[in-house]
């Protein structure tokens, strides 16, 4: 019961930060650029998720495969995760650019298309955190959405608000991506609930696979501002990024 509480206050946490970081735009009426407010933290936040998904995700996947004596030395965890990898670079970066091709008013539709990603994303992130089965793994992945969440929901409503999109609009598309990520939380929760079996642990592997795979590719190739082309970075965004590292590599040696 302590478990499912510590999870709920998550649940609650996440979305307060989201949904207020993404109310900061609508009530300053001014259109921020993500990229100079939240350079410093966004690397810090990528760090972070690189962190988690190396020290804890992944080598959770690989016991829970471990434990299931498949007689095998094909490292599945890792094969799964970088194809989850692959997906989401397909799906983000070549849907997005595709579409931005053939469709010619796309300062609506990239929005849109914008927060169906990103919420797949949350979804996986917070089911992560739900089939975390120990308090250590599940402040690790706790730690590395939070960093992360109010960044992206703030450049989230401010693609829409640059978009045109009215304010209660605006509003509405936020509290729906603000409740992702609790969502994943429950999903993720429920799962662990009801597999608590041999078909469980492989479930949960393939899982934290999947979401190892999710938190690589948002530390390295995703640019949730719908940025397409990368920018160079300064030394001290880099400085950010491995203190994001080096947070998750402290917290895992104290939990």
């Amino acid at each position: 019961m302590a478990e499912l509480a510590y999870k709920l206050f998550a649940a609650i946490i996440i979305f307060l930060i989201a949904y207020g970081a993404g109310w900061l735009p609508v009530g300053l009426k001014e259109k921020f650029h993500a990229n100079r407010c939240f350079a410093g933290g966004e690397q810090f936040a990528k760090g972070i998720f690189l962190g988690a998904g190396l020290i804890h995700l992944l080598p959770d996947a690989e016991n829970n495969f471990a434990s299931l004596a498949l007689h095998s030395h094909y490292p599945y965890p890792v094969a799964i995760c970088a194809f989850t990898l692959f997906a989401l670079l397909f799906l983000e970066q070549g849907v997005i650019q595709h579409q931005a091709k053939q469709i010619a008013k796309t300062e609506n539709f990239l929005p849109a298309l914008l927060i169906g990603v990103l919420s797949i994303h949350a979804v996986i992130a917070g089911a992560a955190l739900g089939v975390s089965g120990t308090l250590a793994g599940l402040l690790i992945v706790f730690l590395a959405i939070i960093a992360h969440k109010g960044a992206e929901s703030f450049a989230l409503s401010i693609n829409f608000i640059q978009a045109g999109f009215e304010i209660p609009r605006v509003k509405k598309w936020v509290f729906i991506f603000s409740l992702m990520t609790p969502l994943g939380i429950f999903l993720g929760a429920l799962l662990d609930y009801l597999l608590e079996t041999h078909t469980g642990l492989l479930a949960k592997g393939i899982f934290d696979a999947v979401a190892a795979g999710t938190f690589f590719y948002i530390a390295t190739l995703h640019h949730y501002r719908g940025d397409l082309h990368s920018e160079e970075l300064s030394l001290g965004q880099i400085g950010f990024f491995g203190l994001g590292i080096l947070t998750m590599a402290v917290v895992a040696v104290w939990l």
